[in-house]
């Protein structure tokens, strides 16, 4: 009982003093003159074709800030596992992180770090910096991670489906 009053007392002078999240993790109103846009140009990094091999595992988990019992993890491989891995792994993260939290935490094979993915926002974290999302990747990459949500067009790595 008094670690988890310790834990609210934190949480509470977090939030006292000036966190820019909303105890949702959504950005606080007080800090609405934050935004993204899509860029100007080519956000990827210059790269010889790799090949993958159809066994590689990709993990997609999604950890809704504030809403226990809500998130789920997949593992799976195949065509989804290669083009997902293939997609953050060229990415440009040359560009400072901003205050928006990831929604989704993609593993791969080929990294030590997990992507931290924000739909609603459009960008990618990794290692310590960020690439924002052209709509047509931002496109994609929320069809991808819908559709392994379902189940749908993924080799599932014996995990159940989403709620």
């Amino acid at each position: 009982m008094k670690k988890i009053s310790l834990l609210l007392f934190l949480l509470l002078m977090l939030v006292a003093c000036g966190s820019p999240y909303d105890s949702d993790g959504s950005v606080s109103a007080s800090q609405s003159d934050h935004s993204h846009a899509f860029p100007k140009g080519d956000n990827v990094v210059e790269h010889e074709p790799e090949g993958y091999c159809g066994n590689t595992v990709t993990s997609v988990r999604y950890a809704p800030m504030g809403k226990v019992g809500e998130g789920w993890e997949r593992s799976f491989w195949g065509g989804a596992s290669v083009g997902l891995t293939d997609f953050l792994r060229w990415l440009d993260y040359s560009g400072e992180i901003c205050r928006c939290l990831p929604e989704y935490y993609v593993k791969t094979e080929f990294a030590s770090s997990e992507y931290g993915v924000n739909l609603s926002e459009g960008c990618v974290r990794f290692e310590g910096k960020q690439s924002q999302l052209t709509q047509e990747q931002l496109e994609w990459l929320k069809t991808t991670i819908e559709n392994v949500a379902a189940g749908v067009g993924v080799e599932l790595c014996s995990l159940p489906l989403a709620k």
